[in-house]
């Protein structure tokens, strides 16, 4: 199961494919690196938020990163896990900043699955709210549907 850590640096799809593209690079330097160049390779070619959370993930675990084999299985199962998170489909009227994005991740995780990402889309010609899609089930809370059935179908 992700740790904390990853989760707390990962709210989008966005996110998650950085995270995935970062573990990529880590996983080409496992053979060449030492273990003090390993944390130090970190910390130069990963965000610091990106590096933080995967050492913290590795001492969660026990991982010594001199142990190349124990470091390249934990990295590859890291984005086995990461891969696997359910994704929130939303579409939404505008562009959300980045702290309404971390609010709407959180409720989401809260009341839907603690691992949910989210995958943003905008689309102005809902005019407000938001249309979801998770796991095969869609709900449409969109201005423009509800405008569209208060008219009697007038399309807009």
């Amino acid at each position: 199961m992700l740790k904390p850590e990853i989760l707390d640096i990962i709210k989008t799809r966005q996110d998650r494919d950085l995270l995935v593209s970062e573990l990529d690079i880590l996983l080409s330097s496992v053979y060449q690196k030492k273990e003090s160049e390993f944390k130090k390779y970190l910390q130069v070619y990963l965000r610091s938020q990106s590096a933080r959370a995967i050492l913290a993930s590795l001492d969660a675990e026990g991982i010594d990163t001199a142990s190349f084999v124990a470091l390249k299985t934990h990295l590859e199962k890291l984005q086995e896990e990461i891969a696997e998170l359910p994704v929130l489909k939303l579409t939404v009227a505008i562009e959300p900043t980045i702290e309404l994005t971390r609010e709407i991740c959180q409720s989401a995780r809260k009341r839907i699955d603690s691992r949910l990402l989210l995958d943003l889309e905008v689309d102005q010609t809902i005019i407000g709210g938001a249309v979801m899609s998770f796991q095969g089930l869609f709900r449409d809370f969109s201005l423009k549907t509800k405008i569209s059935h208060l008219y009697g179908g007038v399309r807009f």
